[in-house]
């Protein structure tokens, strides 16, 4: 689309119409035309605008809230867009390629505090199948996750430990082994708006 359709399609889609004046209006062109991948442009009715490879996304700036909510097993809790629940009583472990369902070894969690947050800078955990620990910034950047899904990211902590990525790796330390006895299952479903 040409800069002028895009730029009166983001009137149309933030309720800024004949809010813009010449000055926005040059400083919203010079973004688009800028086109650089994870570039952002903040509105002055709370907005925010980002070039997202062969996307732009626009989204309602929203303060993050450090939100900490405690699991418990059996119990269904809601955290942002999504209702998670876990599980002690499996009765056949089967594996699932479905990143908002796991399996880990219910053993090596026992009696330890679980609590579900927002992801912070400096987090860090140990992937699956790794042996050294990994950034969270940087396994959210190698899955290409931009900035409103990264705004969003929640982690699973057990006793402050990191056990799952939600939806994306749990941590090697919560693996299931040859030796695991018991199995908890952890399941997060998305709520539609």
């Amino acid at each position: 689309l040409p800069v002028l359709a895009q730029i009166t399609s983001l009137q149309l889609l933030t309720d800024s119409i004949g809010v813009l004046r010449k000055k926005d209006f040059n400083k919203i062109k010079q973004f688009l035309l800028k086109d650089k991948v994870g570039s952002t442009y903040k509105t002055k009715n709370s907005y925010i605008i980002l070039i997202d490879r062969d996307l732009i996304i626009i989204d309602k700036f929203m303060s993050l809230k450090k939100n900490i909510l405690e699991l418990h097993i059996g119990r269904n809790i809601r955290f942002g867009n999504y209702n998670y629940f876990l599980s002690d009583n499996v009765d056949e472990v089967s594996f699932t390629s479905n990143p908002n369902q796991e399996l880990i070894d219910f053993d090596k969690i026992k009696n330890k505090k679980l609590i579900l947050r927002n992801w912070e800078h400096g987090d860090y955990f140990t992937p699956l199948g790794m042996h050294g620990t990994q950034k969270l910034s940087d396994l959210l950047i190698n899955n290409k996750k931009n900035i409103f899904q990264k705004n969003t990211q929640t982690v699973l902590t057990a006793n402050g430990q990191i056990i799952w990525v939600c939806g994306l790796r749990i941590d090697n330390s919560v693996s299931i082994t040859s030796g695991t006895k018991n199995y908890l299952e952890i399941k997060r479903s998305y709520i539609q708006a």
